[in-house]
């Protein structure tokens, strides 16, 4: 049975390098909520994997475009490590749309991390970094 887990993450707080990338390329509108869909037969056996840092293959879906056939991770060290430390499943992850077909990316971009910002709950420093830099 395929098990759908979808999360809706405002882009300019989750996405770490590639968001300020997507923004200055015009592919981000900063000024919507996007959704990032994650879907994979085992989800459950996915996040108890995690800590291995494998690839799964997984369908991501940006926005309602579907792209099938991408390696998906948890990702990180630090950040890992305390994930598992809490308890909690809330991992960042490593979406890489060509680690099973070298044609494909995402308008461009072959990477897209997700991060959990675990330790930032206003969800605004990443974004405030971001928009300083550009």
């Amino acid at each position: 049975m395929i098990r759908t887990l979808q999360k809706k993450f405002v882009i300019t707080a989750m996405i770490a390098i590639t968001a300020l990338l997507l923004f200055l390329l015009g592919v981000i509108d900063t000024s919507a909520v996007h959704t990032i869909d994650i879907v994979m037969d085992d989800w459950d056996g996915f996040l108890d994997t995690c800590t291995n840092e494998e690839y799964t293959i997984c369908t991501v879906v940006i926005d309602n475009e579907s792209y099938k056939n991408v390696g998906i991770r948890a990702k990180g060290n630090t950040s890992l490590t305390q994930v598992a430390s809490y308890g909690n499943d809330r991992y960042s992850f490593k979406i890489e749309f060509d680690h099973y077909d070298s044609t494909k990316s995402y308008y461009g971009l072959d990477k897209l991390s997700l991060n959990n910002i675990i330790q930032d709950n206003t969800y605004l420093k990443d974004y405030l970094s971001y928009c300083s830099s550009s």
